[in-house]
């Protein structure tokens, strides 16, 4: 735990170092330097990119600065005003953001390039286990309450997308509430809320930390359910999540997932710094950054161009690609 906290906090000092700099010499990358959005510092995508930018630095001469930010959404719309250049992302987000849906309707990123798949983020809706719900059907039919996440979020979205695409229920019809972090965790706590869904690693901080005092029950997305919505949404995989993942999660529950995008703008983010990221990654970075947690050992070549669908490859991302003879 000593050990974790310093590398954390080294991590932090050292991104803080390289962001002061950054800022002296304006927000645009230039040269083999480069800024990386990633998500909260509780969030699974902070330590991952931190991981991935300190071993570019320690294998190559490329600076990537990993920066903590609201997430996917915001790493892209702070991509399109050239303050980042890499940004983590989710496959459903990314995929709007190019083509210029929903969250960014109007707003169509065409500069917006794919680097690299990383691992999934796992869907999961918390109640309390004492509660009355056992089924989101149970859960709907009551109209309860729910944070799906962040107003305007990729994680608002997908969950509406979830609740009616999966289960038939307009978002509307049961109470929406979109809260931040830590108000959904404070609401939660003092029975304010009665679910809460996730998008993240397993086990999820959050969701250990809240039940560790208030065991949970995982509402389950699967069966026919699960397969309506993957006709739907060609972003949904399929999960299990473990029994005793969790305190009061005695059973392994079904659940769907999306992935981990690594973007970066195709026109502000140097093709040196990105063809330096993309083979560390995959090259004498990789063990180190499997390490970071439960989630990063997914991180393997064979699934690099998973969810890439119609998003270009950036320059220096394919040339790797290339170079491996994955792409022509």
């Amino acid at each position: 735990m000593k050990r974790s906290i310093v590398l954390a906090l080294c991590l932090i000092l050292c991104a803080s170092m390289a962001f002061a700099n950054g800022t002296a010499e304006g927000n645009a990358a230039t040269g083999n330097k480069a800024i990386m959005g990633t998500s909260s510092l509780g969030g699974s995508w902070y330590p991952t990119g931190s991981a991935i930018a300190g071993q570019v630095m320690t294998h190559t001469d490329s600076i990537i600065t990993a920066q903590a930010t609201g997430g996917g959404t915001e790493n892209l719309r702070l991509m399109m005003q050239n303050q980042m250049q890499i940004g983590l992302s989710e496959t459903n987000v990314t995929f709007y953001a190019f083509n210029g849906e929903k969250l960014f309707e109007g707003q169509k990123y065409d500069n917006l390039t794919f680097c690299a798949n990383l691992y999934p983020l796992v869907f999961q809706a918390q109640v309390q286990k004492a509660s009355k719900f056992n089924t989101f059907k149970e859960f709907c039919a009551a109209k309860a309450s729910f944070c799906p996440g962040s107003p305007g979020s990729g994680d608002e979205v997908a969950w509406q997308e979830i609740f009616e695409g999966a289960f038939d229920t307009n978002y509307k019809d049961i109470v929406w509430k979109p809260l931040s972090h830590n108000e959904r965790v404070m609401a939660y706590q003092d029975r304010l809320l009665d679910g809460i869904g996730h998008e993240t690693a397993v086990p999820a901080g959050a969701i250990l930390e809240s039940s560790a005092q208030i065991p949970v029950r995982i509402l389950a997305i699967g069966g026919a359910e699960r397969d309506k919505l993957m006709a739907k949404y060609a972003w949904v995989g399929k999960w299990t999540i473990p029994a005793n993942s969790y305190n009061g999660q005695e059973e392994a529950v079904e659940t769907v997932t999306t992935g981990t995008c690594l973007v970066a703008d195709g026109v502000n983010a140097p093709e040196k710094v990105i063809y330096d990221m993309v083979s560390t990654l995959y090259g004498p970075g990789l063990k180190a950054i499997q390490s970071v947690h439960s989630f990063t050992p997914y991180i393997t070549l064979d699934i690099a161009l998973d969810g890439k669908g119609a998003i270009p490859l950036h320059a220096g991302a394919e040339k790797f690609y290339k170079e491996k003879g994955m792409v022509k």
